[in-house]
């Protein structure tokens, strides 16, 4: 109950950011002046890194827990709750099954072939396999989701976290920023004494920028004059800098047009900002969720037969009634705290504030079903812990889910695209861990020895790749049959035996850029970029027969 209670009520977690108008303008000021020495010694610095954590581990062999991709691997040992698609006859959905998308060599789920509507227009899913590896094949050997999801952002004691990592190579003005609290399900470790700003997530960015309205030694009348005043006293502190005699110096000259313009932006568009973003995503991702006529998705009517392959959990284990119809069960639903996320991210970006940004992609809620036994129609909050979600509710929600959170990211993409921010940017999706799903099809449990993690970056295209073996028969005689993700050895490989989170970790560093990868004596990395495209190390992804 302490869990699910703290993935509940996250978003009324207090901050720990206060700041005044003038110490911004100065903070932006030794910014500009500590990226020209940067410059000046030609030192490099690793890309923006954001983190979308999905609590509660959700199943993802609709989006990124993915199984056989190729022809040449062994045949899977189907298992229904790793299906993707419903199986249809006479117009009525009768089973499940699983139906993939052919794109550039691999077997993808079938969500990557549909279709969400962004603001540029309609989008195919598919455009995010381009930039897309997938991680999977590696586990913890021991149970508990602050556990898990907290070993795989710092999974060496005595190591920098990920999200350290790029604190530490940051010269941004807030180097690491987490929205809304964590809690144990995070861990952050730097090795240059470097903090991380945490936010609450119903009003984060007035939050971070708190205090800037009125600086602390000056009366002034307004906000307008607070912000005046501000800009003045930072544009001639980079004035007196830049007349310096040094080549760090010269370089801040040449840009200070530039700089005294975006000291002004990061000062003063907060306010015009916030609302339109968060309706802007709210509202696309909402379509995405809404989206009806998906061929063996939602384009028939989906009844339940009250068996417990159509049980749905929530706080506790539902089965849906058999003339209510399932798709009707999303239309006031949506991603908690995603939309609000993905707006603090594009606007930290934009604005050049921060480099590591860790947001939630959290619970689908409001689904308003009809259950056996009553009736009247109930809102269910729907934890992603899905231990009673059996395999026929399964396919419909999630693939809701997963639209939304692909709305989310193609929109993403293209505002850091359009401010050339993407090819300096790295997205991973994560979560504590997989699932183990029930042979039977009733529902799934803590898969942590097949976890599963996926980025996106700007950096490198021609994708998808694929990193990270998996066993073909599941955990035998546990009543997890099938191929559903376990991990298993990776060939020549210098972590023996099933992988573990230093291996996605490392791999992640190393696509980062960071100064040293503190992962790489244990777990090398599986990828490198090479001129825009990743070079596989070891062996592809594949399954293992046995």
């Amino acid at each position: 109950m302490k869990r699910r209670k703290f993935l509940q009520n996250s978003s009324s977690l207090i901050a720990t950011s206060s700041f005044g108008y003038h110490l911004l303008g100065q903070l932006l000021v030794n910014s500009f002046i500590a990226n020209s020495k940067s410059e000046a010694q030609e030192l490099q610095t690793s890309l923006n890194y954001v983190n979308i954590f999905m609590p509660g581990a959700p199943l993802r062999f609709m989006f990124d827990q993915w199984l056989r991709t190729t022809d040449s691997e062994p045949n899977l040992v189907f298992n229904n709750m790793t299906a993707n698609a419903y199986q249809v006859a006479n117009g009525k959905v009768v089973g499940v099954t699983n139906k993939e998308f052919l794109y550039n060599g691999f077997k993808v789920p079938y969500l990557f072939s549909q279709s969400v509507t962004v603001s540029s227009g309609i989008k195919n899913i598919s455009t995010l396999l381009d930039s897309m590896l997938v991680m999977r094949g590696f586990g913890t050997g021991f149970d508990g989701h602050a556990f898990n999801g907290a070993a795989q952002m710092a999974p060496l004691g005595g190591a920098p976290s990920i999200n350290g990592l790029v604190a530490d190579s940051s010269k941004k003005i807030f180097e690491a920023i987490q929205s809304p609290n964590r809690g144990g399900y995070h861990a952050f470790t730097s090795q240059a004494g470097k903090a991380i700003n945490v936010l609450p997530i119903d009003n984060p960015l007035a939050t971070l920028l708190e205090g800037f309205k009125r600086p602390a030694h000056l009366k002034a009348r307004n906000l307008k004059e607070s912000q005046s005043i501000a800009f003045e006293e930072a544009k001639t502190k980079l004035r007196q800098f830049s007349s310096k005699n040094s080549q760090a110096s010269e370089i801040l000259n040449s840009n200070i047009s530039n700089a005294e313009k975006m000291i002004k932006k990061g000062i003063g568009n907060l306010e015009g900002y916030w609302n339109e973003a968060i309706l802007r995503y709210r509202g696309l991702i909402q379509s995405a969720i809404r989206t009806s006529g998906i061929h063996q998705i939602n384009n028939e009517g989906i009844f339940s037969d009250e068996s417990s392959l159509w049980n749905i959990q929530a706080d506790n284990v539902y089965t849906l009634a058999k003339d209510f119809n399932l798709q009707s069960a999303i239309e006031n639903s949506m991603i908690a705290l995603l939309s609000e996320g993905l707006a603090l991210v594009e606007y930290i970006l934009s604005e050049d504030l921060g480099q590591s940004i860790e947001i939630f992609a959290g619970n689908f809620e409001n689904l308003k079903v009809f259950l056996k036994g009553e009736s009247t129609s109930r809102k269910l909050f729907h934890n992603h812990d899905m231990h009673g979600t059996g395999a026929m509710a399964n396919i419909f929600i999630m693939n809701s889910y997963y639209r939304g959170l692909s709305a989310g990211l193609l929109e993403l993409i293209d505002k850091l695209k359009a401010k050339n921010i993407w090819n300096k940017t790295l997205i991973q999706v994560s979560s504590e861990f997989g699932r183990s799903t029930r042979t039977d099809g009733s529902g799934s449990d803590h898969g942590f020895n097949q976890m599963v993690t996926s980025i996106f970056s700007g950096t490198y295209s021609a994708g998808p790749y694929l990193v990270g073996n998996i066993s073909k028969s599941g955990h035998p005689g546990e009543g997890y049959l099938g191929t559903q993700g376990v991990g298993v050895e990776i060939k020549n490989y210098n972590q023996k035996g099933r992988p573990t989170p230093l291996m996605a970790a490392s791999t992640i560093a190393q696509l980062l850029n960071v100064n040293k990868n503190p992962y790489v004596n244990l777990a090398e990395p599986l990828v490198k970029n090479k001129d825009g495209i990743l070079v596989y190390q070891f062996e592809k992804g594949k399954i293992v027969d046995g």
